[in-house]
């Protein structure tokens, strides 16, 4: 749960980097209100929802593939396609790829 926490935490702050220069609109207002209820509402129905092994290893294998499309198309693939610090870009996602994998390792 910590993790969790701490990863929205970090991906809020990719969001609002990433916007900075937007002005706040009614718009932005509305979606950020949705991204604040999406986890407990999804919380909420899979605690309703009753899932065999099966589906469940469904559910977390899209759930696994939105993250990684997410992560590699649309914020990775901005970041890179400045010209500016992509050497320093690349080296500083290379070091937190690392680290994340090296959390199954430290799990043993």
């Amino acid at each position: 749960l910590f993790g969790f926490c701490l990863h929205k935490i970090f991906e809020g702050l990719v969001l609002g980097i990433q916007h900075a220069d937007q002005p706040i609109l009614i718009s932005s207002v509305f979606w950020f209100s949705c991204y604040i209820f999406a986890t407990p509402i999804g919380l909420f129905i899979s605690q309703l929802v009753t899932f065999n092994s099966l589906q469940q290893m469904r559910l977390l294998s899209l759930t696994a593939g939105n993250f990684i499309y997410i992560a590699l198309i649309e914020i990775i693939g901005e970041e890179f396609e400045a010209e500016n610090y992509r050497v320093l870009k690349f080296l500083c996602f290379a070091a937190g790829v690392s680290c994340s994998t090296s959390v199954v390792f430290l799990e043993g």
